[in-house]
């Protein structure tokens, strides 16, 4: 009896063994990928903070792959609204409050969905009707996986390409228009010998350099402290026709009252020239008086079409201004600031 029950508690511990074996192997494996992919994720950051979207986002592909973290979409999401790909960012970052959910604290939600309606005003939507159904539907170069009814895609010019076996391949260039729509139809012809089909990792035809639509934001904040300049400098002309305008209206009343006191002063002057015995430096002194008086008068003048030159000036640059502002293509003022995190 002891010599069948010495295999049999042999056998359980092997059998024990080999199962914590295998246990540690599955927890090892996905320590070392979570490894690996906390330090694409910190490559990723790093790249990001010194301003290199574009290698930032590989950093961030590769530690999402390995890792599907949902902070790694934060900054992922971020990543690709600085490289300009603003329908990927717009996709990762809806992706990122919807898997974060009530994890995500209400400030940090506020400023992704404050980028998400920033970056929505560069997109649009594509849909592709095709026949045959099996077609593949190519967008600049790049297979479509699943339905291709409703794909969003940066505004702008996108070579799209469909094609099936047994089909000729059929191409069309798409104006997709930003917060709009553009639809595209295909109905491939069959041909009676089989033309050779891209693979799904093959490269179509390369497609022409897009078309922009949109102004740099560089650029965008130059025109806003243009138009700004304008406006602050049409508020100080307005200012000055106003105090000019003002000064010409006391100068002419003043003048006005001058003018009568000097009518009357003059009068009597001529009245008494007779029995005057300095005729000749009373009338100088009212003809220096009247000289005063047109000099007043002259100033006054000027005042006035300075006022009116002012005026007008102002607002050409208060329109000027405006206009300025009409030409920036996005309805947000300023872009929300890109907060990347680190804790992975």
């Amino acid at each position: 009896m002891r010599s069948s029950f010495r295999p049999l508690l042999a056998l359980r511990y092997s059998c024990l063994l080999s199962l914590a074996l295998v246990t540690t192997a599955a927890r090892a494996e996905p320590e070392e990928a979570s490894a690996k992919a906390r330090d694409h994720f910190t490559r990723g950051y790093e790249l990001a903070q010194g301003g290199d979207a574009a290698s930032a986002i590989r950093e961030f592909e590769l530690a999402y792959s390995l890792s599907p973290n949902p902070s790694v979409l934060y900054n992922l999401g971020q990543a690709y609204a600085a490289a300009g790909r603003a329908a990927d960012a717009v996709t990762t970052l809806e992706r990122y409050l919807e898997l974060s959910g009530s994890g995500v604290s209400e400030a940090r939600a506020l400023q992704v969905k404050e980028l998400v309606e920033f970056q929505s005003h560069k997109v649009g939507k594509l849909a592709v009707d095709v026949e045959p159904a099996n077609a593949t539907v190519w967008i600049d170069g790049k297979a479509v996986d699943g339905d291709a009814h409703s794909l969003l895609l940066n505004a702008g010019v996108h070579h799209v390409l469909a094609s099936a076996p047994g089909f000729e391949l059929a191409s069309a260039e798409a104006d997709v228009p930003a917060q709009g729509q553009t639809t595209l139809t295909f109905r491939l012809k069959a041909v009676s010998s089989p033309v050779p089909t891209p693979s799904r990792t093959a490269t179509s035809p390369a497609p022409p350099a897009p078309r922009a639509a949109f102004h740099d934001p560089r650029v965008e904040e130059l025109e806003r402290r243009y138009a700004r300049t304008l406006r602050v400098w049409s508020y100080v002309l307005g200012g000055a026709a106003l105090a000019s305008g003002t000064a010409a209206a006391v100068l002419y009343v003043d003048n006005s009252s001058r003018y009568a006191a000097w009518r009357e002063s003059s009068r009597a002057v001529i009245a008494s020239l007779p029995d005057n015995p300095r005729p000749t430096q009373s009338l100088d002194a009212v003809l220096a008086e009247a000289n005063e008086l047109r000099r007043r008068d002259d100033f006054a003048l000027g005042l006035a079409v300075f006022s009116g030159a002012a005026l007008a000036a102002g607002a050409v640059l208060f329109f000027s201004s405006q206009a300025s502002e009409d030409g920036i293509v996005f309805s947000v003022s300023t872009a929300p600031e890109l907060r990347y995190v680190h804790a992975f």
